[in-house]
């Protein structure tokens, strides 16, 4: 069991000014071993109150729950425009995921394409990189066969 540290008159009164409840404050400090300092400052996290109309107006739209909560809580969006903006088609999310990772490459499309042209997989030819070879070279030198014995 952690050692449960003695929370002062003061520290409550602290924490109570910065809109922290007690058992929040004992939670912070006993259970997730948070420092004082920020466990009296920093605020607690609005929560916000999810209607059944908008859940259920999500359902009806083809939303999960899920995806309506994610969509409020970490896309900043509108209840409303979260239970009511239809989810995209799969098509254009794999389109969209592709671009991104193609934005997000560290190195050329064309580098890997002439990787694979070479018959360089796309693992050997980051295992190449990763071991110190210049990228050019990685693409370029062809694989190591087996020998036939």
């Amino acid at each position: 069991m952690p050692h449960r540290r003695y929370i002062t008159d003061e520290e409550y009164a602290k924490a109570a000014a910065n809109g922290i409840k007690r058992d929040t404050l004992n939670t912070r400090i006993w259970q997730h071993n948070w420092d004082m300092d920020k466990a009296t400052t920093k605020r607690p996290q609005k929560q916000i109150k999810h209607s059944e109309h908008y859940k259920a107006m999500a359902r009806s739209n083809g939303i999960t729950e899920t995806m309506y909560r994610v969509r409020v809580k970490q896309y900043g969006w509108t209840p409303q425009r979260a239970a009511t903006e239809p989810p995209g088609h799969p098509e254009s999310r794999k389109a969209a995921i592709k671009a991104a990772h193609a934005a997000r490459g560290k190195y050329p499309k064309e580098l890997l394409e002439e990787a694979a042209s070479n018959g360089i997989a796309r693992d050997t030819f980051y295992c190449r990189i990763k071991r110190g070879w210049p990228p050019e070279e990685a693409a370029r030198h062809p694989p190591l066969r087996r020998q036939k014995q």
